[in-house]
């Protein structure tokens, strides 16, 4: 049976010129895809419904509070696992309309179709900060890599049938923005690599309204907190690699 998957695009309603732009080059590429209108930060603030966000979890496992940019931005993404749920896709390319196509797409997919099984998420975008792998694993002329910590952002992902469900459990209540809860990836127990050399790269110069709008740095901080969270991130991520790269070197 052909693997069934999707690319999905999440992206504002009002930003029409993104999506021609992500739509002109998932063409030429020649990929199909869906677009998931994004859920607006700013209407979340207009109406005061805020589904899923806990104030509570917040203040206990993040240094700020969500503003509601982030809160939208999570809650999109909730759409696009949620989707790979109802259709009983075996993965999906979920893409934010801030994508610039620099590599071969098309071939991440193809590795996707025949690993969907050994995976629950897959970066296929990184960051500026360069992250360097604890364990690559070579399939053809890629590799699929183990970071210590995963990058952050959400511009472009591999979500498989299973990691949509994790995220969905996982996310029924949640207090840090996505990239960061996806950072801690044993809570939910999933399966998080990268794929190199990366297919996509965030389009600065263009920019996300999506991320525009969560505007993360602007929210007030709780600095000592910062402090002690990102101390015991780093116990617990070495504890969770350890153990990790046990059963991937025993693969």
């Amino acid at each position: 049976m052909p693997s069934q998957y999707k690319t999905l695009l999440i992206n504002l309603v009002h930003s029409k010129e993104r999506l021609a732009h992500s739509s002109d080059s998932l063409k030429q590429a020649g990929i199909e895809f869906e677009r998931i209108e994004a859920v607006n930060g700013n209407a979340l603030a207009t109406n005061g419904l805020i589904p899923n966000y806990s104030a509570t979890l917040n203040n206990r496992t993040y240094h700020k509070d969500l503003n509601y940019g982030e809160i939208g931005c999570y809650l999109s993404h909730r759409k696009a696992w949620q989707k790979i749920v109802d259709e009983g896709l075996n993965f999906a390319v979920i893409l934010e309309d801030d994508f610039s196509l620099t590599g071969d797409l098309t071939k991440a997919i193809e590795i996707a179709k025949t690993t969907h099984h050994q995976w629950d998420y897959i970066k296929l975008a990184g960051h500026r900060r360069t992250r360097h792998p604890i364990h690559i694993q070579n399939i053809d002329d890629m590799q699929l890599v183990t970071y210590g910590k995963l990058p952050s952002q959400t511009c472009a992902q591999l979500v498989s049938l299973a990691g949509a469900k994790k995220l969905l459990a996982k996310s029924e209540q949640f207090g840090r923005p996505v990239d960061v809860d996806i950072q801690h990836w044993w809570e939910a127990d999933l399966q998080v690599y990268g794929l190199l050399p990366y297919a996509i790269t965030s389009k600065e110069a263009f920019g996300s309204e999506i991320d525009r709008i969560s505007r993360r740095r602007e929210t007030s901080q709780r600095p000592f907190q910062k402090i002690w969270l990102q101390i015991l991130f780093k116990l617990r991520s070495n504890k969770e690699n350890k153990r990790r790269l046990v059963t991937l070197k025993s693969i």
